[in-house]
């Protein structure tokens, strides 16, 4: 998963279709986009998405992303 930390994101509420209902909930860098979606209720992290230049992504992939942000590079064949 090439996603930068760094890069300008929205956190999107969206509806039970993955469609964003048109409103934004958050703005701003990628990593603490991530980390507001995962501190959704899990049962609700459904209903949210993050967009970014790098396209949308949901929970499971900004959990993969938070992973590979925090173990060093050396160490992510033996983390998985």
């Amino acid at each position: 998963m090439g996603l930068l930390p760094n890069v300008p994101a929205e956190l999107w509420r969206v509806d039970a279709s993955g469609r964003s209902s048109g409103s934004v909930v958050a703005r701003g860098p990628l990593v603490i986009m991530a980390h507001s979606l995962l501190a959704i209720d899990a049962a609700r992290r459904d209903g949210f998405k993050i967009r970014s230049s790098l396209g949308e992504i949901d929970a499971e992939q900004a959990r993969e992303a938070l992973r590979r942000w925090t173990i060093p590079p050396h160490l992510l064949d033996k983390a998985a």
